[in-house]
């Protein structure tokens, strides 16, 4: 298993061109911890774990392990799916902040809220392969 030093390195590679609030707010803890974790001052519990994980496209086995220690996939579409997952704009960062604090309200209110952003997607999906 990688010290805490490296465990936040590893953290830190995975946030990339995110500040450390937004962040923070993605994997639904404070910018605080997440400076404690990149510092190798705190350990991320097994459910913010899960968070980063997802959000590098990784596995919590490789964010926890040194590679020697996981067989790395060399599949093509996997490593371009980590990558794609680091080509972010602003926009899209303000948006997954929105639906993530949107998540905290009832689940109706949510439920509604996902719908409608599913409609809008595929309405535009619509329209652009009208367009092409």
């Amino acid at each position: 298993m990688k010290g805490s030093k490296r465990l936040g390195q590893t953290i830190r590679e995975i946030r990339g061109v995110l500040t450390q609030r937004q962040f923070a707010k993605l994997i639904c803890v404070s910018q605080g911890t997440v400076a404690k974790y990149e510092a190798g001052q705190s350990f991320p519990k097994a459910e913010t774990l899960c968070r980063i994980a997802e959000y590098g496209g990784e596995a919590v086995e490789r964010i926890l392990f040194d590679s020697k220690d996981v067989e790395k996939n060399k599949d093509a579409t996997d490593t371009n799916k980590r990558v794609d997952r680091f080509i972010i704009s602003n926009d899209e960062i303000e948006l997954v902040i929105a639906l993530r604090e949107m998540a905290k309200h009832e689940p109706e209110m949510r439920a509604l809220t996902m719908s409608l952003v599913y409609e809008i997607v595929n309405a535009v999906k619509s329209k652009l392969i009208q367009n092409e």
